[in-house]
């Protein structure tokens, strides 16, 4: 799409009704929207298993497995110029958070600067992204996020109390 043609590149087009799984290699996942998942780098981890409070207090008995949201975060990475002479940096910052964050089951997805989405904990498993935390919605309550959601970080940095901007392939592959 051109700039000022009042359709954007995420909205021009058709989209499918659904999103699928098209087809699985041995180290990658092809999804009908057009997104691509590196899954070379996946491992498990503890099995996702959590629990729900109600407003008042009162606890679920149910222990439940499906993740009930997404929690974006960013990586805390240096954050190099997008561009063709920063090429060698931009491509070592990211394997060296991939390694980080597969070592230490931090977050399910990292998408980075080039818009590559990589899953790095397994979905069934729990990632180490949200510490002891909280989460209220409707008339349920939840502790301990890093069970109930996944955890999807953008390679950029907080910088003067605000995120820096993600890249347009980010934009798309969020």
């Amino acid at each position: 799409a051109e700039q000022g043609s009042g359709a954007s590149l995420t909205t021009a087009g058709v989209a499918p009704a659904a999103i699928w799984l098209v087809e699985k290699g041995p180290q990658w996942e092809l999804y009908s929207n057009g997104l691509r998942i590196d899954t070379a780098l996946t491992v498990k981890g503890t099995p996702r298993a959590f629990r729900v409070f109600d407003r008042e207090g009162n606890l679920d008995p149910r222990v439940h497995h499906a993740p009930v949201g997404l929690l974006f975060h960013t990586s805390e990475s240096d954050v190099w110029p997008l561009e063709a002479a920063y090429n060698e940096n931009l491509r070592g910052t990211s394997q060296g958070l991939l390694r980080y964050v597969q070592k230490n089951r931090l977050y399910h997805y990292v998408i980075d600067r080039f818009g590559r989405v990589f899953r790095i904990v397994a979905e069934d498993s729990k990632a180490n992204h949200a510490g002891n935390s909280v989460w209220a919605n409707a008339d349920r309550v939840y502790l301990n996020l890093n069970h109930a959601f996944l955890a999807v970080s953008f390679e950029t940095r907080w910088e003067g109390g605000q995120a820096l901007p993600i890249t347009q392939a980010q934009l798309a592959a969020g």
